[in-house]
């Protein structure tokens, strides 16, 4: 008499690529969307409450050089522990507290360290959607271009 065979209580899933391909377009749209409302009205804020030309300058210098030391950072972090996905999923969300936080400040300092985390937390979601988009494209790695357009 055979014996009947379980089933694998965790089957593997598999993920279709297009599916997969539609969700990292939809992910650049909204980042990008993201980007467009917030970054120019962030500069036009730091003015309304009063702070001068030298440290909205500051506010405005200190989000890239923070972002240049700290992708690689992310990206290291991220290849070490295998975590591209969760990580990218973790500073997406995390990255929400510093621009809801900001404003609710008036005053340079705590606007710096809101701008400094947000910088921190904006690292690395350019390179890993763009990890992503070349992984879910497989071998078809060529049509990047198209994922990012």
């Amino acid at each position: 008499m055979p014996r009947a065979r379980l089933a694998h209580p965790n089957p593997p899933q598999t993920v279709d690529p297009r599916a997969m391909i539609a969700r990292i377009k939809w992910l650049y749209l909204l980042t990008y969307m993201g980007y467009g409302c917030t970054s120019i009205y962030r500069n036009l804020y730091f003015r309304r409450v009063g702070l001068d030309n030298s440290q909205v300058g500051l506010l405005i210098a200190v989000q890239p050089l923070v972002m240049l030391i700290a992708g690689p950072l992310w990206s290291l972090l991220a290849d070490r522990l295998h975590l591209r996905s969760r990580l990218l999923s973790l500073v997406l969300a995390l990255s929400i507290v510093p621009a809801l936080a900001t404003p609710l400040c008036t005053q340079f300092w705590p606007l710096m360290a809101w701008n400094l985390l947000y910088a921190v937390m904006q690292a690395p979601i350019q390179p890993l959607m763009d990890s992503s988009a070349v992984l879910a494209l497989g071998d078809n790695r060529h049509q990047y271009s198209a994922v990012r357009a």
